[in-house]
């Protein structure tokens, strides 16, 4: 199943249509509205590294090779490396994303990947309360140039 997403060029999906036409098992779509329903059933995982993306496949525990975008930001190259170093995934840089660079990952034996909840904290959303109560019991810094009893305390 190779899940395209929108903004893959046109020429780009009608090349990967006419080569599934040739692979009965291989099903191309464009889009579909509960990833998680085809990460469920997947062997492995080939994504990019979009949070959500990384975040969903990360829940279900699959073999993972991200090809993060670079450009105009390595947010996605830096998530990727991290959660790497973390034994979570793996990461192919998209200049080196090879029809045989895949195909090697796709063929190699995978192990299983450590739990994400194991190695990440997860419960970002249950912390947060605590979270923001610690910045708020803390004292407001003094403002930069305050003016007291009429003198200017400029803060160089």
């Amino acid at each position: 199943m190779i899940v395209t997403g929108p903004f893959m060029p046109a020429e780009a999906r009608q090349r990967l249509r006419l080569r599934a036409a040739e692979q009965p098992r291989l099903r191309i779509l464009e889009f579909v509205t509960d990833p998680g329903e085809l990460l469920s059933r997947a062997d492995r995982v080939v994504a990019m590294g979009g949070y959500n993306t990384v975040c969903e496949v990360l829940s279900f525990g699959k073999p993972t090779l991200i090809v993060p975008r670079v450009s105009p930001r390595r947010e996605q190259l830096i998530r990727a490396e991290r959660l790497r170093a973390l034994g979570l995934l793996d990461v192919l840089p998209p200049d080196e994303a090879t029809p045989q660079a895949l195909s090697r990952w796709l063929v190699r034996v995978p192990g299983s990947p450590p739990r994400a909840r194991d190695r990440l904290d997860m419960n970002g959303t249950d912390r947060l309360p605590g979270l923001l109560a610690e910045v708020l019991a803390r004292p407001l810094p003094r403002p930069r140039g305050l003016v007291t009893n009429g003198v200017h305390n400029a803060a160089y």
